[in-house]
């Protein structure tokens, strides 16, 4: 998955060379090669996985990598800002059409928006989506930038969503 700035599309070609992170194929092969098997699984008694956000984040990007089918090159991008004391990361960065969208991946029910609200103040996105373990949801986000009121739409899908959700994120967008 490469960092893009995210400036416009296409999203490669303002891509950082050499700056990247890596997906597995899919979450079977990551659990493995973290030394997770079916019969820990089996015996999993409410214990909590210390790498449960990097699964979610493989989750739901091996989805995303692969939504424009077989016959693309699968690319993936995600936004990110280097500095001493103002590092942000945002998931994965999609586009559709001319528009981009962020994408936050979260584990669980809760979890900070901070990366994704530097990239919305920065790039001025209109709408953003959010995997995480809560119910659909959409809400209207309402931020102050130096006294100008910048808005987003926040779509909020639970994680199991993201396969059909790949296959209508224009419908998504638009409804």
């Amino acid at each position: 998955v490469q960092a893009s700035a995210c400036d416009g599309v296409p999203l490669f070609a303002d891509a950082e060379e050499g700056v990247w992170k890596e997906l597995f194929l899919d979450v079977g092969l990551m659990n493995h090669a973290c030394g997770v098997n079916w019969q820990m699984l089996e015996r999993m008694d409410g214990t909590r996985f210390v790498n449960e956000g990097a699964m979610a984040e493989q989750f739901v990007g091996q989805h995303l990598l692969y939504r424009e089918g077989c016959l693309a090159n699968p690319r993936l991008a995600y936004w990110l800002r280097e500095g001493v004391k103002k590092n942000a990361e945002v998931d994965f960065v999609i586009s559709s059409g001319k528009t981009i969208y962020p994408v936050e991946v979260k584990a669980g029910k809760g979890g900070s928006l901070k990366s994704l609200r530097e990239l919305i103040l920065a790039k001025r996105f209109g709408k953003a989506f959010r995997f995480d373990d809560n119910p659909p949801g959409r809400q209207t986000i309402a931020m102050n930038a130096g006294g100008e009121v910048v808005e987003y739409e926040l779509i909020s899908l639970p994680l199991y969503a993201i396969g059909p959700a790949v296959d209508c994120l224009d419908d998504i967008v638009l409804s």
